[in-house]
């Protein structure tokens, strides 16, 4: 069995197409469709079904894919590893990142880190936090930003930023104390919410008062959260990175007493980082200091 096999293997169920696969890795899907049958034979059961929306795994793959990804980073580990001793700095680094992040720090993170690392490949992969975590557990990134509102306490981790959360009314609230609002400001209104594996502080802060709330609008996406508030169906609660990256015409409030959520660097296991990841981690948290959001005294 050879490590490439495998890799055709997961560039397939990624694709979720052999044709994909063959184009990606530069090969003829003829070429693909043997390496997957050779490999079927070598591991003694078939790996894909194929249906009408693409293919899917069997059972029998399910088992072993947490395995081979694991030999897969191993051996991109190794790999790497051969090179930094050769003095040659180069890699693929996966990041999972969520919506906010990916728009107000991703772009200058990679920049300045490509004109370090010129040779060092980026992945990004977006997601919401159930995502995230998954990805995490399973090694399908090296790195990752997430809540600690969501965050197990075996996934190890760094602390970068405490982002206030704040209350987003449609122009014109005023609250009862100038400045900023408390629970009592908004214990009777609706509120347009978050899907729950997207933000979960809101949700959060929430329980943490006994609230029931009412609402008609669970929403995927940032800017039309602050969209449907605008135009009146409701309040949101968001963090200060959430609506940064947001466009609308909106009060907003912090409140009191404050709330935030911490927005971390998690990682599967610190023991088996390539050196592309450990630059890269050491880059990420000079970054958030630089530009003045790492407002943790010590990780």
């Amino acid at each position: 069995m050879s490590i490439y096999g495998y890799t055709i293997f997961e560039t397939v169920l990624e694709q979720n197409s052999f044709i994909k696969a063959a184009s990606i890795l530069n090969l003829t899907p003829s070429a693909v469709s043997h390496a997957i049958a050779k490999l079927e034979r070598d591991v003694g059961f078939q790996l894909f079904i194929r249906n009408r929306n693409g293919i899917s795994l069997t059972r029998e793959a399910e088992k072993i894919l947490p395995h081979i990804r694991i030999l897969l980073h191993s051996n991109e580990i190794l790999e790497q590893e051969i090179d930094r001793i050769l003095r040659s700095e180069s890699g693929i680094i996966r990041i999972g990142t969520f919506n906010s992040i990916t728009i107000n720090w991703i772009p200058e993170i990679m920049k300045s880190f490509r004109q370090k690392y010129p040779n060092i490949e980026i992945r990004i992969l977006q997601g919401n936090y159930i995502n995230i975590l998954e990805w995490i557990e399973t090694s399908i990134v090296d790195l990752a930003f997430i809540s600690n509102t969501v965050l197990p306490p075996h996934i190890e981790s760094i602390p970068l930023h405490k982002d206030r959360i704040i209350c987003v009314f449609p122009k014109g609230f005023v609250p009862c104390n100038p400045g900023y609002v408390t629970i009592e400001d908004i214990q009777n209104m609706s509120f347009v919410m978050p899907k729950k594996d997207y933000d979960q502080e809101a949700e959060k802060i929430l329980r943490e008062y006994h609230l029931n709330v009412y609402s008609q609008f669970h929403i995927d996406t940032d800017s039309a959260i602050v969209a449907m508030v605008e135009a009146g169906f409701g309040v949101a609660i968001l963090s200060e990175l959430i609506y940064k990256s947001c466009v609308g015409n909106v009060d907003t409030y912090p409140f009191v007493p404050e709330h935030y959520r911490v927005i971390s660097l998690a990682y599967p296991n610190s023991r088996y980082d390539s050196f592309a990841v450990q630059k890269m981690k050491e880059h990420i948290v000079n970054y958030t200091k630089e530009k003045g959001f790492f407002n943790f005294k010590s990780f």
